[in-house]
């Protein structure tokens, strides 16, 4: 079906974009690459677990545990370091991005939430609002199956959150979150050594690729080794592989060109058992979907226009609205506590403290949850350190080195609450080419109210249940922050004047080219944007098949074996 093209589409990236794309366009019946620069990955041979591995690729990497694995993904030496997660270091901003097959799955916190209406009033496309979204929200939520924690197995962090928002009048703004995990009824914190892999339940997923069920062993972040995460290589991107789509991990693309009706993708190759480069790849597609993160997506554009030249007409708009969607993160520490909060047993994240709504007009508006700390993650953190010490400047460095210091006496750890905040920044970040290299100009002084408002809240809640908060001097001293939620860069807009893609992720002034991650998110959302990004996709990949096929009556999703109408806006 790809005619005078190597594919009917090329996706660059296997994130949520990208996956949510291959799944729903391969089951239209097209020929679908996904390129992504990350490894393959699969969970690491462990003791007890009962849930079968056997579909990993043979030559896939465990996930990282010890000190001397592949944690660390670096810019600079991808050839020898192309590991789990990559660290940004700029003025006043660093950004954790994920790397490998399934993208920001790998490494987000599982949380699925679905913004409020208020979130859509301002600076979205006409014709995207939460009612718009609505159903992509839920079809994409079918799929990543998402669960709440239940009522048997709150944790202590959980219980922490909600006595706090009693004690300072806001119970009735806490509830739990929405998360990709799947829990089984039998598990509960009473069970003899309940953090063992043996307690996990095998099963089938409907996609036909074998999990298991949450153990609470706090790995979310750094890889579930009993597949209860319900991560992207589990169901978008496994099925996609079931109805045709060929992955190709490794594959570090560079930029794009027009080639005939559709384009060419340039891209290099990394040599995992050499740790060797090889440049001068390149595949052609009628269509092409950028899908490698508001960074990856954006820097793609931005060379495409200004270092190779090949997409000279990208809108102006490129670089600009980005946000680092008010993340936040206060530790306290609870001293005399019983039980302490445990921030490394149990999923990382499960509930929050909503101030996105009916806060007074003009108040800064932001969520609390519950943050949590891996159990082996002082050994990335310090890693990440050791990698990219000529970038990881001054006071950066100071506050990775702290939290890796506190993490380091297992028992001292258990005593910490990570207070986590995401909110809505005034989202005026710049993303540029400088010196060749991808550079963000970030000016906190808009957002400073926002980032103000999260701390005090935390602090409060701290200090209503006995908790001591530290606030790190990289924040209280320098105004220096750290997030895993970038959005914008290649944002949404109605023309070329105010946005880099319309509302239906196609580049203005380049017809079959797309983007389909957090960077065409227009606004911060103050909450995860896992399920926005999924939600956009979602509705992306239905308009490109109604294109592809015409307006009749499509298989959304085949994957369900239901048929659907095609929503239109």
């Amino acid at each position: 079906m790809s005619g005078p093209f190597d594919f009917d589409v090329v996706i660059i990236g296997s994130g949520f974009g990208g996956s949510i794309n291959a799944c729903r366009l391969s089951a239209a019946g097209q020929k679908v690459l996904v390129l992504e620069r990350g490894r393959w990955w699969k969970p690491p041979a462990e003791p007890n677990n009962p849930v079968d591995m056997s579909q990993f690729p043979a030559d896939a990497t465990p996930y990282p545990r010890s000190p001397e694995d592949p944690w660390v993904w670096s810019p600079s030496d991808p050839a020898k370091h192309h590991g789990w997660i990559e660290f940004h270091f700029w003025p006043h901003m660093a950004v954790a991005t994920a790397a490998g097959v399934g993208g920001g799955s790998l490494v987000y916190a599982n949380v699925s939430a679905i913004p409020p209406a208020i979130t859509f009033e301002q600076g979205w496309p006409a014709g995207v609002d939460r009612d718009t979204l609505l159903p992509y929200y839920e079809r994409a939520g079918k799929v990543l199956d998402v669960q709440k924690l239940p009522d048997n197995q709150l944790t202590q962090r959980y219980l922490l959150v909600q006595q706090a928002a009693g004690e300072i009048g806001d119970a009735e703004r806490f509830d739990k979150l929405e998360l990709a995990v799947t829990f089984s009824e039998a598990w509960n914190y009473q069970l003899k050594d309940p953090f063992d892999n043996s307690h996990t339940k095998p099963f089938t997923n409907q996609f036909g690729h074998a999990q298991g069920t949450c153990v609470h062993c706090g790995n979310c972040d750094l890889g579930c080794q009993v597949l209860a995460k319900n991560t992207l290589d589990l169901n978008y991107l496994w099925q996609a592989q079931q109805q045709g789509t060929e992955v190709r991990a490794l594959s570090m693309v560079s930029h794009v060109s027009p080639e005939g009706e559709g384009y060419r993708v340039h891209y290099s190759t990394i040599d995992n058992a050499t740790d060797t480069i090889t440049d001068g790849f390149s595949v052609t597609g009628r269509r092409v979907i950028l899908a490698a993160g508001s960074l990856g997506s954006t820097e793609l554009l931005l060379r495409s226009r200004e270092q190779f030249g090949t997409l000279p007409n990208v809108s102006d708009a490129l670089g600009g609205q980005w946000s680092a969607n008010g993340d936040y993160l206060t530790p306290a520490w609870y001293a005399k506590r019983q039980p302490p909060p445990s921030p490394t047993w149990g999923p990382t994240i499960t509930c929050h403290i909503d101030y996105l709504v009916d806060q007074p007009e003009g108040a800064p508006r932001f969520t609390i949850e519950d943050g949590g700390i891996p159990p082996a993650g002082r050994d990335w953190l310090v890693q990440a350190i050791e990698v990219e010490e000529k970038k990881v400047k001054f006071p950066f460095n100071l506050a990775l080195q702290h939290l890796a210091n506190m993490v380091t006496d297992d028992n001292e750890l258990q005593k910490l609450m990570p207070w986590f905040a995401n909110g809505v920044d005034a989202g005026n970040g710049v993303l540029e080419l400088k010196d060749g290299e991808l550079f963000l100009n970030w000016d906190v002084t808009a957002s400073k109210p926002t980032y103000d408002a999260e701390i005090h809240k935390q602090v409060q809640l701290a200090h209503a249940t006995g908790g001591a908060a530290q606030v790190p001097l990289s924040w209280s001293l320098f105004h220096w922050l750290i997030t895993p939620h970038p959005v914008g860069g290649a944002r949404m807009g109605d023309t070329a004047e105010n946005g880099v893609v319309d509302q239906w992720g196609e580049v203005f002034g380049y017809p079959g080219l797309y983007v389909s991650d957090g960077s065409i998110i227009p606004t911060p959302i103050g909450i995860n944007p896992s399920r926005t990004i999924s939600a956009l996709s979602e509705r992306i990949a239905e308009r490109l098949i109604e294109e592809i096929n015409g307006p009749a009556k499509v298989q959304i999703p085949a994957i369900f074996g239901e048929t659907a109408d095609v929503v239109t806006s």
